[in-house]
């Protein structure tokens, strides 16, 4: 994952890419927090040692990774949601003692009613955790238009298909930086956008206006420039979903995508492979079931897609997420949550999305299948592996390289409201002059 330069801003660290204009300009700010170093050099690896940046954060995910149990290896490859938007919710020791799931996925009832709020719940909601075990990846659907779960704590974005009618795909990048650069100050470091399928007659009714065009270059100069911004401002973007959501909503019941393979490959996995030249930290697999692939198996529990398409014909190296596996989609197929887990993570996912906050039957299932079978304990070895790699890529601390994510800025536990409405009129200024083509 390309990792942006760091400037420091005054009472919090602004994270901006190279070569890329400031966001915010100067900002009448004083600096609250001083670092030795505000960015990150080869002083802090081994000395004996010739290893790159990425080469020694995979190593240290590895090391961390090789020291979990069982049971805390099968939470981690687990996204769930809680309640609250207050204070952390009372069972979460009940239900997480010493087994932290990876991430938590949040919705609208998790968002306070103002962006102080919102910070100080999700920050008392980390420390808990991380008292716990290891800390979490706070994730959200942050597409704007209908798919918008933050309300007046976020500047409001258009929908992806307004994006395209109003931007250039540079510009479009520009305020996706912006508006993500809010996401990261609230605390939440996985954005579940941008949503990369072309439109077509059979999305219509379910995606509508969450895509950015019927045309496939478009999508993808937008997609592109959507990933850039996200990840330039210090989160994980997220493309989905692969490889399609299919003839119809896979929240409703079952999805199918019927076609020969050929053309499976020209009009579906060839340009998604074009989408990866920007490095998204996450690919969300869907549950749509492409019967050239593998008849009858939905795409996100099949071997063939997961690990044969996305992994070894596309290359994809970053995390693999799955749709949520409550799903009428797999439930219509009479797929448990338990028994689609272990399935998808046979197949080659990392992380398996469940809408239920009790995560221990999925968890045991996972637990059982790893004790048993030695290949899927390799294949959960490695899904641990990348998701603690990209917890520390976006400056999570789960190593001695909480030095390093301090060096970059990435986890000062400070919120001000004067630098965040700053953060917002900026978004806001973007989003009106880009338009306008005047910024």
């Amino acid at each position: 994952m390309h990792f942006p330069k760091v400037e420091k801003l005054g009472l919090i660290f602004m994270i901006t890419s190279q070569g890329r204009r400031s966001a915010l300009g100067f900002l009448p700010l004083l600096v609250m927090v001083a670092l030795s170093s505000c960015s990150f050099t080869k002083n802090h690896l081994p000395q004996n040692e010739s290893l790159s940046l990425e080469q020694w954060r995979f190593r240290e995910a590895e090391s961390v990774m090789s020291g979990l149990s069982i049971d805390e290896k099968a939470s981690q490859v687990l996204m769930t949601v809680i309640d609250g938007r207050e204070n952390p919710p009372a069972y979460l020791e009940r239900l997480y003692a010493s087994c932290t799931p990876g991430a938590i996925l949040l919705f609208r009832y998790n968002i306070a009613s103002t962006p102080g709020k919102t910070f100080r719940f999700l920050s008392d909601t980390q420390k808990e955790i991380s008292r716990l075990g290891l800390p979490v990846l706070f994730a959200i659907d942050h597409e704007g238009g209908d798919v918008y779960r933050t309300g007046a704590v976020t500047t409001r974005l258009p929908s992806q298909k307004e994006i395209a009618r109003r931007f250039t795909p540079a510009d479009a990048g520009e305020v996706y930086l912006r508006s993500s650069r809010e996401l990261r100050s609230l605390g939440i470091l996985l954005n579940l956008a941008p949503v990369t399928e072309v439109a077509s007659p059979g999305h219509t009714d379910f995606l509508g206006s969450r895509t950015f065009s019927d045309n496939t270059d478009h999508v993808q100069a937008f997609s592109i420039a959507a990933v850039s911004g996200i990840q330039d401002a210090g989160l994980l973007a997220t493309l989905k979903h692969f490889p399609s959501t299919g003839s119809s909503d896979p929240h409703e019941g079952l999805s199918v995508l019927s076609m020969e393979q050929q053309r499976f490959m020209t009009d579906y996995v060839k340009p998604f492979q074009n989408l990866l030249v920007s490095s998204p930290g996450a690919v969300l697999a869907s549950h749509t079931i492409v019967p050239c692939i593998e008849p009858g198996v939905p795409f996100s529990l099949s071997e063939k897609g997961v690990t044969g398409v996305l992994r070894k014909n596309l290359g994809y190296t970053g995390l693999i997420i799955t749709d949520d596996v409550v799903m009428k989609a797999l439930g219509d197929l009479g797929y448990t949550p338990s028994e689609a887990a272990v399935a998808a993570l046979n197949a080659g996912c990392d992380m398996v999305m469940t809408s239920d906050p009790s995560i221990q039957a999925v968890r045991n299932a996972i637990t059982r299948k790893y004790k048993q079978d030695p290949q899927f304990r390799k294949k959960i070895d490695d899904a641990v592996t990348r998701i603690l790699k990209a917890k520390i890529d976006v400056g999570l601390p789960v190593t001695r390289l909480g030095k390093l994510a301090l060096s970059q800025g990435m986890m000062i536990d400070l919120f001000s409201n004067e630098v965040y409405d700053a953060l917002m009129r900026d978004t806001e200024r973007s989003l009106k002059a880009f338009s306008q083509g005047s910024f």
